[in-house]
């Protein structure tokens, strides 16, 4: 009777241990079956929206026209009407938000009338968040339909431009009385610029200001902004600076005075404004919604602030 017990219990154990195995294995086939199905539908999704996408670009670029009149029509009654200022506003800031994921181009014309309007309706619904953030939008899909090829600037490899040296200024001329001269900017170039980061302010600041430079120009360059204090030098007065020739052990000490220290040369501007800018930044971004031009030039009025 003990040796049948035994033996029972070996084949219910052996059963179990069978089953178990089994049973793990039936998992794991589980396990690799959803993987392939989870991979599959991954790449199912990603091929549905990528085709969701291209139809959006081809729809956005056939309707273009009439969507920008819509901006412009929104924009209008946003002025018009205080009733209806921030759903329409919101909603010409969806359509450039369109326009700027499917990187439509749009007549240059019809840019500069969007922000004409736009620079007048900051002055007029400055206390609505969404004038800015629309602003802000116009802003980026302008910079990103006017300056060709810079698609790049926005990697997430990008450096900033403060973790590595600008290109030095040099003299390009002089007169015999070394009186008069023209000089290159010291500048940087495919790299990113935060305009309300301490830690960029600072070392840009730090350029200008330890005479290095009393210049200084950012070309083929990411300009992020995001609403912040904008503490930049934009002005020098009587400040002494030392410009050096080709051979750098020699260079020549002089003062300068200078009314515009910092400019923006065919960049690509990323502004998420999600609320009223600093005094400063308004003034920026209004100047900005306005420009109908690659070149910029940072300046601040008597009355604005950082």
């Amino acid at each position: 009777m003990g040796k049948e017990q035994d033996a029972h219990n070996r084949r219910t154990f052996w059963l179990s241990f069978v089953a178990l195995v089994a049973s793990v294995s039936l998992g794991l086939g589980n396990l690799e079956y959803q993987i392939h199905r989870d991979n599959s539908n991954r790449r199912s999704t990603e091929k549905r929206f990528s085709n969701i996408e291209t139809v959006l670009r081809l729809l956005t670029a056939a309707t273009a026209p009439q969507m920008q009149k819509a901006v412009d029509d929104s924009l209008q009654t946003a002025l018009a009407e205080p009733s209806k200022a921030k759903e329409s506003i919101e909603y010409a800031g969806a359509i450039i938000r369109q326009f700027r994921n499917a990187n439509v181009s749009i007549p240059e014309s019809d840019l500069t009338k969007t922000g004409s309007q736009l620079a007048t309706l900051l002055g007029a619904r400055g206390n609505l968040p969404q004038a800015w953030n629309t602003a802000g939008e116009f802003i980026s899909y302008r910079s990103q339909s006017s300056v060709a090829d810079l698609s790049y600037l926005k990697t997430s490899g990008l450096p900033d431009c403060t973790d590595r040296p600008a290109h030095p200024m040099k003299i390009q001329t002089m007169n015999e009385a070394r009186t008069k001269m023209t000089v290159s900017s010291e500048y940087f170039s495919d790299c990113r610029i935060t305009l309300d980061s301490p830690k960029d302010q600072t070392v840009i600041n730090g350029i200008l200001l330890t005479g290095e430079s009393f210049a200084l120009a950012f070309k083929n360059c990411l300009i992020v902004y995001r609403g912040g204090n904008i503490n930049l030098i934009t002005a020098l007065a009587d400040h002494p600076i030392t410009i050096f020739t080709d051979n750098p052990e020699h260079g020549l000490l002089t003062h300068v005075e200078v009314k515009q220290t910092l400019f923006f040369e065919q960049c690509l501007f990323d502004m998420e404004l999600n609320g009223e800018p600093s005094q400063f930044g308004q003034q920026f971004t209004q100047e900005l919604v306005a420009l109908n031009s690659p070149y910029f030039a940072l300046s601040r009025q008597d009355s604005a602030t950082n």
